[in-house]
């Protein structure tokens, strides 16, 4: 028996409607430059958060994630 990769919808920790994929957290996946996937436990849902781990802040004016001390 061979194993099979897939993607579900029943995979709420890593399914993104918006693509109809799933991604691994803590990665990119299908969230813009420096921002994170991750998921919600209150929500039950997945999102986009700055990726503090490697320094981005949030600029709340535009929702953008910038390295501090560079040009956003």
């Amino acid at each position: 028996m061979k194993g099979v990769c897939s993607c579900s919808r029943d995979l709420t920790t890593n399914y993104w409607p918006k693509t109809d994929l799933c991604y691994e957290l803590g990665t990119v996946g299908p969230c813009p430059p420096g921002h994170v996937f991750r998921f919600n436990d209150t929500s039950r849902k997945p999102f986009c958060a700055c990726d503090e781990t490697n320094g981005f802040i949030l600029w709340q004016e535009s929702g953008t994630c910038y390295n501090p001390m560079t040009q956003g």
